[in-house]
């Protein structure tokens, strides 16, 4: 994999971002490294100058993500898998989750809720690729104590030939 300056990349007009992300970013205790991260994901957001963004509400990255877009006034749009989701994020997360509501420009809901822990699963997926579909460019951030999931997700995007992909580690970040 290349490592590109997101300056350097000719997106386009009236392109549509999906940001996923991991929850532990909360965990970063280093007032200093966390408002470095804030800050350069401000910087991307900005410099991709996205038309409008698709986001899953989760706690930890999302959280940080609906902030910025508030603050940049960039239109997004809250991407449920079912509802009654979001019942279970920290409240931290669900306060973020609580002001970012009113600005977005939508809520999606993609299924309904799930019986078991296999059709949640399958939810989940399904709420992932909606997200995918709609978008042009792939944002992941992460870190490095990010489980499975996150290189699952990070593996699928590689796959993606027709969408500009872009990793951010948040623990690389000074």
């Amino acid at each position: 994999m290349e490592k590109i300056n997101v300056n350097e990349i000719d997106f386009g007009k009236n392109v549509k971002i999906g940001i996923f992300g991991d929850s532990k970013l909360r965990n970063i205790k280093d007032a200093k490294k966390r408002n470095n991260y804030i800050l350069n994901l401000k910087k991307l957001i900005h410099d991709v100058d996205p038309a409008e963004v698709y986001i899953i509400p989760e706690q930890g990255v999302s959280s940080e993500v609906l902030s910025a877009l508030r603050a940049l006034n960039v239109p997004y749009n809250l991407v449920l898998p079912y509802t009654g989701y979001c019942d279970v994020i920290d409240p931290y997360s669900k306060l973020h989750l609580k002001l970012a509501l009113p600005e977005s420009k939508s809520l999606m809901i993609v299924g309904k809720p799930p019986k078991d822990i296999k059709e949640r699963n399958d939810i989940l997926q399904e709420t992932e690729n909606f997200v995918i579909d709609r978008s042009d460019v792939l944002v992941s951030i992460f870190g490095n104590s990010s489980k499975n999931l996150i290189a699952r997700r990070n593996n699928k995007f590689l796959d993606k030939d027709d969408k500009h992909v872009i990793f951010v580690n948040y623990d690389t970040i000074g």
